[in-house]
């Protein structure tokens, strides 16, 4: 059984197999299934600003007299999201499967794609600001890095969306957000 990070209940249990080929990805991926079909894959930040706002939050949301957040007050599913940040969920992606299971390995493809973009692109993006920075100018090596990145974000663009258009059974998805 492998560790989880998070401490919520869940209806249904992310396979630990999966959940070992996200952490190899990134180790502090977390895989929970919401409801109704919804599972939603992201970061577990310990340290992450947001944890305190979360649980300011969650403070306010309590009956004053028994300390208690009354479900029928708020929806469930604000809650949920609360609580996640409080114990440093940084959602990266949503996904809606039908009655015939989840794909998992859909999701762990897009979370592989999402984490290689962010750590490649914010990479060179930030050695182009610091060198800019250092310098004051931007001399042609830096153009022309600047321009070969572009490029090759444009067509890892295309064949990340092609991809998606290609496969079957199209769902909703958000990726690529809050990796670091």
């Amino acid at each position: 059984m492998i560790e989880r990070f998070i401490d919520i209940q869940v209806e249904k249990e992310t396979p630990d197999e999966v959940l070992k080929l996200l952490r190899e990805v990134h180790p502090m991926a977390e895989l929970l299934y919401v409801d109704h079909g919804w599972w939603w894959v992201g970061i577990v930040k310990p340290e992450a600003p947001a944890r305190e706002i979360a649980r300011n939050t969650l403070e306010r949301m309590r009956d004053s007299d028994t300390g208690v957040i009354e479900e029928r007050k708020y929806a469930k599913s604000i809650v949920r999201r609360w609580r996640l940040q409080e114990q440093g969920f940084a959602l990266c992606g949503k996904y809606r499967f039908g009655d015939e299971g989840a794909d998992f390995d859909a999701i762990l493809k897009d979370f592989t794609f999402a984490d290689w973009v962010y750590r490649n692109w914010g990479a060179e993006n930030e050695k182009i600001r610091l060198q800019i920075a250092d310098s004051g100018v931007i001399d042609d090596d830096v153009r022309l890095r600047a321009r070969a990145a572009t490029v090759e974000r444009l067509k890892a663009d295309e064949r990340y969306l092609f991809s998606r258009l290609i496969r079957q059974n199209p769902r909703p998805v958000t990726v690529g957000a809050n990796l670091t």
